[in-house]
């Protein structure tokens, strides 16, 4: 508890998840483009795009807390942030911090003069579709193997899971530490673009487990 936080602008429309995100980002380096920063490797693209408007240096991590956490208190950044209300400003603590992000976002808007709708206007909304597939724990290993050697010339990253960039779109094959599932994210421009990748990688998925 008391670790994320949910908001919603002067208008009442709700920010959450990576919209969340990507506003608060852009409140961050509105006030300082200096900022070093760092959001999961599963965040929207819209941060990215936040990014270099501002020419900031933005790190991915890994997706999960405890991999955030860590990574918050070593690399000098000004600011992380997850896609689900989570925010670490690293000089105060590197952990999540409801609290403290409350009262450091209300500065921010204080310091920049900006409204919470003015920049929700400007960002890329986020589209980003998710898929959880049941996969055996010993099986992990094993999808994220040979996906590897299937894409060996895709533009792919390699943070956590297997990352592949297809122009603007991508898409996120992620083995969950815990739960016996293999997460699937998927972002593009055009929804349905999202939504035939995530179809198109339970099909490889479910191939190499079955």
């Amino acid at each position: 508890g008391a670790e994320k936080i949910f908001l919603s602008d002067e208008k009442g429309e709700i920010l959450s998840g990576d919209d969340l995100l990507t506003v608060f980002t852009y409140l961050v380096l509105s006030n300082n483009p200096t900022a070093k920063i760092a959001v999961p490797i599963n965040s929207t693209s819209a941060v990215d795009m936040v990014a270099k408007q501002f020419n900031a240096t933005l790190i991915k991590t890994k997706a999960y807390a405890r991999d955030i956490m860590e990574s918050s208190s070593k690399h000098g950044f000004s600011f992380v942030g997850e896609p689900f209300g989570g925010f670490i400003f690293p000089k105060f603590q590197p952990s999540f911090d409801a609290m403290f992000a409350t009262c450091k976002i209300l500065e921010l808007i204080d310091f920049s003069k900006l409204k919470l709708s003015d920049i929700y206007a400007k960002i890329q909304k986020s589209n980003v579709v998710k898929k959880d597939i049941s996969c055996l724990p010993e099986l992990k290993g094993k999808v994220i193997r040979i996906l590897c050697e299937q894409l060996k010339d895709e533009e792919i990253e390699l943070v956590d899971g297997v990352k592949v960039h297809y122009g603007d779109a991508w898409i996120l094959v992620l083995p969950h530490p815990i739960r016996p599932v293999i997460e699937l994210f998927a972002e593009s421009p055009k929804g349905k673009d999202s939504k035939r990748l995530i179809q198109e990688y339970t099909a490889k998925i479910d191939d190499i487990i079955s």
